[in-house]
Parts: C-alpha cells; sequence; structure tokens
C-alpha cells in the first residue's frame, strides 16, 4: 500500500537525519514537500507511527492509506511515481 507521512518539519526536538533514514526503510518512497512522504509499505499506519515517533520531538504526525481517490498539484516525477506503485496498494 501507499501510504502518506505528514509531519511539521520544523518542529521542536525532531531529529531529521534519523527521521528521514526511519523513512528511507520502506520498500521505496517519494519526497517531494517538506514534512510530506509518500512511502510503500506493507505495514499498517500505526506501526509507522511507532516507528517515527522517537524522532519526532514534537512535531504532529499524521499517516494514512492513499486510495485510488486523490488529486494534488505535483511535479510530473511525483504522478509518475504513483502510477508505478498504485498497484501495490
Amino acid at each position: 500500500m501507499i501510504l502518506l507521512v505528514a509531519y511539521h518539519p520544523r518542529a521542536h526536538g525532531i531529529q531529521k537525519a534519523e527521521l528521514y533514514e526511519a523513512l528511507k526503510e520502506a520498500p521505496n518512497w517519494m519526497h517531494y514537500i517538506p514534512g510530506c512522504w509518500l512511502i510503500v509499505s506493507e505495514e499498517e499506519p500505526e506501526t509507522w507511527v511507532d516507528r517515527l515517533r522517537p524522532f519526532l520531538g514534537d512535531s504532529s504526525c499524521f499517516i494514512v492509506h492513499i486510495t485510488e481517490e486523490y488529486q494534488g498539484l505535483l511535479p510530473d516525477r511525483a504522478w509518475a511515481w504513483l502510477d508505478r506503485h498504485r498497484d501495490e496498494t
């Protein structure tokens, strides 16, 4: 499945390098907006929240499964990534 991971990138205490390394453990990922990642994972959102929590400092975090109904203003590379990984959801 594709998960959207959103957090406040400038929150107090955020450990950016460690957070990025944890997100890059996903089988595939796309990072195109500060504080926002798309990751391919078979793990549920709550598993990812638990994994990322130690690195988030005071940041809020929202993780949601991306379904077929989505729209936005993204660069072509982001749409191409979504098209490639949509079948993994």
